[in-house]
C-alpha cells in the first residue's frame, strides 16, 4: 500500500491505495527490443465520494528504445473508460528534403535590430 496525497478543498487527504508495477523487456521479430511497463492502481471503496467497490486503473506502455518513443499505450479504468493509442504507420527512412523547404516566394526578414533591447 501506498499514500497519495490529494487536494479537496485547499485541505490535503491522505488516498489509500494499493498498485503494482511490472516492467519487462521483450525481444520482437524486427530485431528491436519493447520495454513494457504496466501500472496498476487500486483506489479503495469509501475513498472516492460514490465508490463502493475497489477501483482499478490500469497503464501499460510498450516503449521502443530504439526510436525513443512509446508505440503502444493504453489507459483502462472506471473514470476514464479504455483508451489506447497506437502508431500504426511508420517509416525510419530519411524524410523527402521538399518538406523542409520553405514555400516559393517565402522572404526571411531580419528583425531583430529594429526594435532597441530593453535590458
Amino acid at each position: 500500500m501506498r499514500s497519495s496525497p490529494a487536494l479537496c478543498g485547499g485541505v490535503f487527504y491522505s488516498l489509500v491505495l494499493g498498485g503494482a508495477l511490472h516492467a519487462q523487456t521483450v525481444k520482437v521479430q524486427d530485431g528491436g527490443t519493447r520495454e513494457i511497463h504496466r501500472d496498476t492502481t487500486t483506489i479503495n471503496p469509501g475513498i472516492i465520494a460514490g465508490n463502493d467497490r475497489p477501483m482499478v486503473t490500469t497503464r501499460e506502455f510498450w516503449y521502443c528504445p530504439q526510436l525513443g518513443l512509446n508505440l503502444l499505450s493504453t489507459l483502462n479504468g472506471p473514470q476514464s473508460g479504455r483508451q489506447v493509442f497506437t502508431v500504426t504507420e511508420l517509416s525510419t527512412s530519411e524524410p523527402d528534403t521538399k518538406f523542409f523547404l520553405p514555400p516559393a516566394g517565402y522572404k526571411v526578414v531580419d528583425r531583430r535590430n529594429e526594435f532597441p533591447s530593453q535590458y
